[in-house]
């Protein structure tokens, strides 16, 4: 409430996408994809951008991707994401005290 500036983050699509096969044809390797659509409000200003956030894991052939897999890809690939964002709004000066 206090605070002079808000960030918004609303998930918009999550896809698992296989990126290496083994010899027998099982996914070992796969990239989660997490969209992200980020506002900044400060003030006035308003910063809109949707900014997708990737992270690459290992899977066991022939083992179905768990849960604690897919949340931690969701938790690496959103933080991933979320760097991105604050390092636009800096170099954007957006952060910056009287701006």
């Amino acid at each position: 409430e206090d605070a002079d500036s808000s960030i918004y983050v609303y998930y918009k699509s999550i896809r698992f996408i296989p990126l290496q096969y083994d010899r027998n044809g099982y996914v070992v390797f796969y990239q989660a994809h997490i969209t992200l659509d980020f506002m900044f409000k400060k003030d006035k200003v308003k910063e809109h951008r949707k900014i997708v956030g990737r992270f690459e894991f290992p899977i066991r052939p022939s083992a179905i991707i768990s849960n604690d897999l897919r949340l931690k890809a969701i938790e690496q690939g959103s933080l991933k994401a979320l760097d991105e964002f604050i390092t636009y709004l800096s170099v954007r000066g957006l952060l910056v005290d009287g701006k």
